[in-house]
């Protein structure tokens, strides 16, 4: 599962926003809630800094439900210039371990 640490829209109709902490913290509850529909679900990957601190409170409780939890440099083309390419390969190398933990059968 890919989760972002708000999971609605920020900004306006041309403009994203940046993400506040308030709405960090509101966006918390939903990642254990949908978790509770997905039985099978194996993997957690939070894509940048946000989605890290967001799932961060509950990580405990996911990898007591035996998930793993994994961090990732965020995946935008931006950031990946900036890394001179670096974030890039730290992101596909997460993408491929949790392919690995995905495919282990429990």
């Amino acid at each position: 599962m890919h989760w972002k640490a708000v999971p609605w829209y920020l900004g306006e109709r041309n403009k994203i926003a940046a993400t506040k902490r308030q709405e960090v913290d509101q966006g918390r509850e939903w990642p254990l809630r949908l978790v509770d529909l997905l039985p099978e679900l194996r993997v957690v990957l939070c894509l940048g800094n946000a989605a890290r601190d967001a799932v961060a409170p509950g990580r405990t409780e996911l990898e007591a439900r035996g998930l793993s939890v994994l961090n990732a440099p965020h995946p935008s083309q931006r950031r990946y210039n900036v890394t001179q390419g670096s974030d890039e390969v730290r992101a596909l190398a997460a993408f491929r371990e949790a392919m690995i933990l995905a495919s282990v059968t429990r």
